[in-house]
């Protein structure tokens, strides 16, 4: 079977993506996560980082889905987010609505 075009940018399987003396991602592990998150995602050492959204800017949501909201009309924990608001917030999708992790 030939290799996709995504396949041939992940890094080989037997490549170690987290160094057992470090416990720090190496390089095989950033390569990937650049493919898989080209645009909105950083990832150094432990620390995830994802850049904000406005929240008419949001993707197509899809259950689980986290992320940076720069103008919810609420910062409480729970509750509903909805834009034009002046909180910057982490925003978790439910299925149903986006809330406030």
């Amino acid at each position: 079977m030939p290799i996709t075009q995504p396949q041939a940018l992940l890094p080989p399987p037997n490549q170690a993506w987290i160094d057992p003396r470090t416990g720090m991602p190496t390089q095989a592990f950033y390569q990937f996560m650049s493919y898989v998150f080209p645009n909105r995602v950083d990832v150094l050492g432990r620390i995830l980082r994802t850049k904000p959204f406005l929240f008419r800017n949001l993707p197509r949501p899809v259950e689980g889905m986290i992320a940076g909201i720069s103008d919810s009309t609420t910062a409480t924990p729970g509750q509903v987010i909805a834009g034009l608001g002046q909180f910057h917030v982490c925003g978790y999708y439910t299925g149903k609505n986006w809330i406030v992790l």
